[in-house]
């Protein structure tokens, strides 16, 4: 059987819920909509596949191995799913251009198949058949950026079976040099970028779910990057996410633990360095 996707579950934006002040009027949000897709969703992105101005949504199927692509209506309907087959058991899904024709691409990682799936846009909203490249063990988490500055998007990659960080250098024709591995923490789960320390390169953060600890990769700029630092958070750090949640302009990492104070917030020092982390309380088993 089929499952249901919720827009509102899978939004690809993890909220933080804990002591802000609300605003006098709070957001309101109509019910969810509900759209079919493949067996056991586990990631979702955004964006224009089609080049009609309308977000789309795509859909990562952990149990069908396939990807789920539904156009926007640009009302906040979807229109019917147009399935492609991927490697086996994908987790995570990410959006980019990688073959610099300015049509959006995918790029899917298949923790089961230890790859990577790269599908191609033709522009209209769909897709060709998919290319993969191998990465370390059992990857569980992707995401596209320019890090050695030749305007050409990257790939970074999160492996638990490998214990650590495969990153591959795009060539801009939707191929990828071979994958440069950096190895720390147990069983990465999700990684996040930002510009932790000012210098103008990206830098990595990875949660680390064997380890109980965050690890935080600075940028070289050429991609490359330095020496992992480690973090102590919660038991079993899951997703993580980058934000300035004290307002002094430097870039924090909040991160969902599946025990006991399951948020954990890390506030930056703006030198790459971290403070020691602070937990928060929420539901049970955040991820």
């Amino acid at each position: 059987m089929r499952d249901q996707v919720s827009l509102v579950k899978y939004a690809p934006i993890l909220l933080l819920l804990f002591s802000f002040r609300l605003p006098a009027a709070a957001a309101d949000f109509s019910a969810a909509g509900s759209s079919v897709v493949g067996k056991d969703p586990a990631a979702v992105a955004v964006g224009d596949f089609d080049g009609d101005g309308k977000l789309d949504a795509v859909v990562a199927n952990f149990g069908s191995d396939n990807v789920s692509v539904l156009l926007g209506n640009g009302d906040g309907t979807l229109r019917e799913p147009q399935n492609y087959r991927v490697g086996v058991g994908p987790k995570s899904i990410t959006v980019g251009d990688f073959d610099a024709d300015g049509k959006l691409d995918l790029a899917v990682a298949n923790s089961g198949s230890n790859n990577l799936s790269v599908l191609l846009g033709k522009g209209d909203g769909t897709f060709r058949r998919a290319l993969n490249c191998d990465v370390g063990m059992r990857p569980q988490f992707v995401a596209a950026a320019d890090f050695n500055g030749d305007g050409k998007m990257d790939l970074a990659v999160a492996t638990s079976g490998s214990n650590g960080l495969s990153v591959l250098l795009g060539n801009g024709d939707a191929t990828f040099q071979s994958a440069q591995n950096y190895r720390f923490g147990t069983g990465p789960q999700s990684l996040a970028l930002g510009d932790f320390n000012s210098d103008g390169a990206l830098d990595v953060a990875v949660a680390n779910a064997g380890s109980n600890n965050v690890t935080v990769l600075l940028g070289k700029g050429d991609g490359t990057f330095q020496t992992a630092a480690n973090y102590a958070v919660g038991k079993s750090p899951y997703f993580i996410a980058v934000g300035d949640f004290d307002g002094d302009g430097k870039p924090d990492l909040a991160v969902t633990t599946r025990a006991g104070k399951n948020v954990s917030v890390l506030l930056a020092k703006g030198d790459g360095m971290f403070h020691e982390a602070v937990g928060y309380v929420a539901g049970t088993k955040a991820r």
